[in-house]
């Protein structure tokens, strides 16, 4: 890389010396934030199941043997799902965060962007993908009675439910309900039943997944950052676009649909946010002294 030349002539030429000031070099504009690549659905689709893979080793109990291209789908089997631990949530949090960052891996040449912007896409991803994730499993193996969440543990959402629910040493069962019932409920209300009904697909969950992140992050980074999310987001759309016209499926009216979904994940996250601030205030606990900051 080109330096500042600097005035040493005086002292290493036989002429006479000079005052001259050296000319500090031009300055180099910042560039925007650099996107690896345009999103291809195969690599993307490729590095959702090497995420669905490794939640399956990380937390399941089951020989690995078993595990390994169980369902390249889903990171749980019905049979697989226990009881959610608030203690095993709360220590699981930082092999979620890896599963994000590789997400943003698989967008974005990450490591070379600005901090600003790794910080603000980072951010809009752990709070949306936390949303997320627990959805779509719940939908393939949840349904009807309970929320499953990344680790493959479950809260029921049945009336009367108390699997998940149950008083723990770090939480109390009552500030439990009145901090995650009401988001819960939320959820099962507003998202799952038009993500049923639309009866999406892998393809248009890995999809969805990267709008939503997206999407969210867009007002937190620079106009350089700004301009280049709107890229990514316009990539992704043409690559489902081109998957939707493939399966003979009308592109316009089902990425509308998918777009429709945004406004009740948003909203939920807001509440997401507030909810874990409380449980903050309430309960002497470490939960969020790395999720927290995050979002």
């Amino acid at each position: 890389r080109p330096h500042a030349v600097k005035c040493e002539e005086s002292q290493t030429s036989p002429g006479p010396s000079t005052n001259r000031t050296p000319t500090p070099p031009p300055a180099r504009p910042t560039p925007a934030p650099a996107i690896a690549k345009s999103p291809k659905e195969l690599d993307i689709l490729i590095e959702e199941v090497r995420l669905g893979e490794r939640r399956r080793i990380d937390f399941c109990e089951r020989p690995v043997a078993h595990m390994l291209g169980a369902n390249k789908h889903c990171v749980s089997t019905r049979e697989d799902v226990k009881p959610l631990s608030f203690r095993a949530f709360r220590k699981q949090v930082n092999l979620k965060i890896t599963c994000i960052l590789h997400f943003l891996y698989a967008h974005f040449n990450f490591s070379i962007n600005s901090r600003n912007f790794q910080c603000s896409i980072f951010r809009s991803c752990v709070l949306l993908h936390t949303i997320l994730d627990p959805i779509y499993i719940t939908l393939q193996i949840g349904l009807p009675d309970r929320f499953v969440m990344q680790n493959g543990q479950h809260i029921s959402c049945a009336e009367g439910g108390a699997a998940g629910w149950e008083e723990e040493e770090e939480i109390k069962e009552k500030t439990k309900r009145h901090i995650y019932e009401p988001l819960m409920r939320k959820i099962m209300a507003e998202t799952v039943p038009p993500m049923v009904e639309l009866n999406m697909s892998f393809e248009e969950f890995v999809a969805l997944k990267a709008l939503v992140s997206f999407h969210g992050a867009i007002p937190n980074v620079s106009a350089r950052g700004q301009q280049a999310m709107r890229k990514q987001l316009e990539a992704v759309t043409e690559t489902l676009h081109a998957h939707l016209e493939q399966i003979n499926v009308d592109p316009a009216l089902r990425i509308g649909e998918l777009i429709l979904l945004l406004s009740a994940i948003f909203s939920t996250g807001l509440e997401f946010v507030e909810s874990h601030r409380q449980i903050q205030k309430k309960e002497k606990t470490k939960l969020n002294v790395k999720l927290l900051p995050l979002i």
